[in-house]
């Protein structure tokens, strides 16, 4: 994994995972339901999750060409992460697996992103 791939892994699970947790704390003291906490949860992971990938385009730790790639990797890593920590709950171990998700999802659609253009370019892409 390169540097720059290191780099967009940290930022999107930290920053998802603060941003999702905040949120969901946030909605949990004003409307005291499980699904105001959830639902919370996955609008901030989302909201922070865009802005975030904004600014590592600004960056240029993603290239522009692949920006819509990181971006729909990282949801669908957000997707799975939520679904693994609703479902793991009780316990603390799955909210702490699903905090590498985002991050994973993001890095895989951007190596996947470099290699679709490597096949139609015919050119190394780092």
């Amino acid at each position: 994994m390169s540097l720059r791939r290191l780099g967009v892994f940290l930022a999107l699970s930290v920053s998802s995972s603060a941003g999702a947790a905040i949120a969901a704390l946030i909605s949990a003291g004003l409307f005291r339901s499980s699904a105001a906490v959830i639902g919370g949860g996955v609008i901030g992971g989302i909201g922070v999750v865009l802005v975030v990938q904004r600014l590592l385009l600004r960056c240029r730790l993603t290239p522009a060409r692949r920006a819509r790639a990181v971006r729909a990797g990282a949801l669908a890593g957000l997707a799975l992460a939520t679904a693994l920590a609703i479902a793991t709950l009780p316990t603390f171990i799955g909210p702490l697996i699903s905090f590498v998700l985002v991050g994973l999802g993001a890095v895989i659609a951007d190596i996947d992103a470099a290699d679709r253009e490597r096949r139609v370019v015919g050119s190394p892409v780092s």
